[in-house]
């Protein structure tokens, strides 16, 4: 998120994960708060031109099915358990 919009966030929960057997590839997607409420968002510009928010009705285009299935799950509020963290090992004798 730093990269594309400036903003530091903290993960709240996963809101879906997708395989993409063309491409044999996994998507995980996450919902994020901001960390600075007041801060506006600065794209890099080397690979995002612009960053703000749309209304659902107004997404700009082009745009994908895949990516509006993305946004509609996670508005959906569909929520997948987090792994548990696991700390250094302990070996057992």
């Amino acid at each position: 998120m730093r990269e594309e919009t400036g903003f530091d966030v903290s993960v709240l929960h996963l809101t879906g994960y997708y395989h993409d057997a063309e491409a044999d590839f996994l998507h995980f997607v996450f919902l994020c708060e901001v960390r600075t409420r007041d801060a506006a968002p600065r794209p890099d510009l080397a690979e995002v031109s612009e960053c703000r928010y749309w209304p659902r009705s107004a997404l700009p285009r082009p745009i994908s099915d895949f990516t509006i299935r993305r946004i509609e799950d996670a508005i959906a509020g569909v929520e997948f358990r987090l792994p548990s963290h696991v700390g250094p090992r302990v070996w057992l004798e």
